[in-house]
């Protein structure tokens, strides 16, 4: 399973991997904790799910990153921080330990070459494992759930998380630009498939036009 989420650069005045020089292009050394004279930065990635007490989130109206504390601050608009370069954020504040998964040096090079080329990347598309807090039968399906006779459909029971590498960074899924007859015909049978369950769970789930178009951004 695949999610598309925002990805946001911003400066930071103490510390950074990534740089920019006075040609205002960005570069990054994996090894770096200070520089002076060159402006420093972290990627964050974004997310529209809750956000709950203790998480580190992105607060657009001002521009900067907090760890939401319910006593002192409001939502609002701001956005969840699923992955980041910056190390400084996973540390013990407010009594929540909230350590947030990386980036790969891959996918920060990645960043790096197309920002410098003029075609900067602002979304990328994030894979998440769909996770059962039910009795699991065979092949990691699900088969007896406490909240619903259909363990797949209980909402209660399951959660989709990210995946990890071993290295604790985010996993990202390349777009695909080519695609045999094949794969097609099976991308067609599970749109078809998804427009069948979201008909029959309508007051639930989106409309099938919706949930077609989501998928295609998924997986396409």
């Amino acid at each position: 399973m695949n999610k598309i989420h925002d990805i946001i650069l911003l400066p930071n005045e103490k510390y950074g991997k990534i740089y920019m020089e006075e040609d205002k292009k960005l570069y990054v050394d994996v090894t770096l904790t200070s520089y002076g004279g060159v402006d420093h930065f972290h990627l964050y990635v974004l997310s529209d799910s809750k956000i709950q007490e203790g998480d580190w989130m992105y607060a657009p109206y001002s521009n900067i990153i907090l760890q939401y504390n319910s006593k002192y601050i409001n939502v609002g608009l701001c956005k969840k921080i699923i992955a980041t370069t910056d190390d400084g954020i996973g540390e013990l504040v407010n009594g929540f330990d909230n350590s947030i998964p990386g980036l790969s040096e891959e996918l920060i090079k990645k960043y790096i070459d197309s920002y410098n080329s003029g075609k900067k990347i602002e979304s990328i598309m994030v894979e998440y494992q769909r996770c059962f807090d039910c009795i699991e039968g065979t092949g990691g399906q699900p088969q007896k759930c406490s909240e619903s006779e259909d363990a797949t459909n209980c909402k209660r029971c399951q959660w989709d998380e990210l995946k990890l590498d071993k290295s604790n960074c985010i996993i990202i899924k390349s777009a695909k630009e080519n695609w045999n007859r094949e794969e097609v015909v099976l991308l067609c049978e599970n749109s078809f498939a998804l427009g069948i369950i979201a008909q029959k769970n309508i007051k639930e789930l989106p409309t099938p036009r919706v949930a077609f178009s989501k998928f295609i951004k998924e997986n396409l």
